[in-house]
This record gives structure tokens, C-alpha cells and sequence, in this order.
């Protein structure tokens, strides 16, 4: 599944050997990463509805979007955009269509295909979102474009992902640096996410070296509805 996300640039972390209890923090990632698998494994497709809100490093409001999310297994995405507004005004949507196959590909830690390139270590415990969470830093064998490094807080009661926040070995294009953070929660038995908060220095036509935050909100997921493949297209 291709996403177009950003995050920021850095420093490679080396990780110490602490455990939790009498875990790893890579056998928890492990333990945490099956769980995710096994509720993938029980949807083919989903829909789920997103707000974006973009803004300045002052918080003046760029842009609004508010769409809806389509996803097809393997790897089909589809978001279609239902409001737009820029700078407070409501305006005609841009034209989106057809599998969201570009933009900068992320490399997920937990991810089936990239969870083998990632090496996890335990920090400490604490409470995130009201949960007591472990919380392990991460990095990747492959500092490639897409792999990215920094720190996942997982569950102690059930191992489930509760939040994460990452940074890219290698910048997006237009983006001097760039983070993330993101949360998840329950829905329908399944940890899908609910909160993504990016931000980017970006650096191209009139936003050269200007600071942009972007919070995406997701809400409404149903799954296993049989979307027919011209959705995609």
C-alpha cells in the first residue's frame, strides 16, 4: 500500500540490549507485529472517512479536505475528495482519480514487506492515551528511500499499537526535513489509524523553506464490502 506521507530527516540511532520484563524489545515488536497481521488478515477491503487540515507555522489555515478513503487488497487506494477549501473559502475539488499510485512510498515498520529490514529495542514504559505502553525505538538495516527510523508504543495488556512517530533516512522530494506521528485505536476489533500529524520544510515554488503542518483525521471505517474494482480506476 503506497501512502504519500513526510517525515524528518536525522541522525542514525544505536540501540541498547534493555528489556521489559522478560521480553526484548524486538519479541514484543514481534508479538505486536502478529497481532497486526492476523487482523489484516481478516479484511479484503475498507472505507473510512478523512479530514486533512494543512496550516501554517503561525496556525493560519491553508487548506481544508474532507473525503473518503477506499481500499482494496492488494494494494488498490482510492481517496475521494468531497470539500475543499482554501484559505477559509469552499472551492471546486481538485481532480483525483484512479489508484493513488504516486507521491513519496513509505516503507512501514510493520508493514509485511519491510517488518524483516527493522530492529527494535525496548526504552521504557509509559502511559499513552490513557494505555501503559512500551515504548521501543527503532531502526532499519536499509537506510533507503522510504525506510525510516524512530520510536512505536505498544500495549503491555494485549500488544497492541497504540502510536508511532518516524523520520525518513533519505527526504522526500521538496522537503529539506519532514516528521510524523501517528495514533491508532480500535475499530471493529482492528487497529487502524486515527490521527496522523505530519510536518515538512518545504522547498519548492512559493513555499521555498516554509514550514507546513498537516493533521489527518479518520473516522468511520466499515469493512469487507465487496468495492468493486472500478472504484479504482
Amino acid at each position: 500500500m503506497r501512502r504519500a506521507i513526510l517525515f524528518l530527516g536525522g541522525t542514525f540511532f544505536v540501540f541498547s540490549g534493555s528489556q521489559a520484563g522478560a521480553l526484548t524489545g524486538q519479541e514484543i515488536a514481534e508479538k505486536a507485529y502478529g497481532i497486526l497481521q492476523a487482523q489484516k488478515d481478516s479484511y479484503k477491503d475498507y472505507t473510512a472517512y478523512i479530514t486533512q487540515v494543512t496550516k501554517d507555522k503561525e496556525g493560519e489555515e491553508m487548506g481544508r479536505t474532507k473525503g473518503k478513503m477506499y481500499f482494496k487488497k492488494p494494494d488498490k487506494v482510492h481517496v475521494e475528495i468531497r470539500e475543499y477549501y482554501k484559505g477559509g473559502e469552499k472551492e471546486d475539488p481538485p481532480n483525483r482519480g484512479g489508484d493513488e499510485d504516486d507521491g513519496f512510498e513509505l516503507k512501514l515498520p510493520f508493514e509485511k514487506e519491510y517488518f524483516r529490514y527493522y530492529r527494535f529495542a525496548y526504552k521504557y514504559t509509559e502511559n499513552v492515551s490513557g494505555e501503559k505502553c512500551y515504548r521501543l525505538v527503532f531502526n532499519s538495516t536499509n537506510e533507503a528511500e522510504g525506510y525510516i527510523y524512530g520510536s512505536i508504543w505498544i500495549a503491555a495488556d494485549g500488544y497492541k499499537l497504540v502510536k508511532g512517530s518516524g523520520q525518513p533516512y533519505v527526504q522526500p522530494e521538496h522537503c529539506s526535513k519532514s516528521s510524523m506521528t501517528m495514533y491508532f485505536d480500535e475499530y471493529d476489533g482492528r487497529t487502524m489509524l486515527s490521527k496522523v500529524s505530519m510536518y515538512a520544510r518545504a522547498t519548492f515554488l512559493i513555499f521555498i523553506n516554509k514550514d507546513i503542518y498537516v493533521t489527518a483525521t479518520y473516522s468511520g471505517y466499515k469493512f469487507n464490502q465487496g468495492i468493486p474494482d472500478d472504484k479504482f480506476q
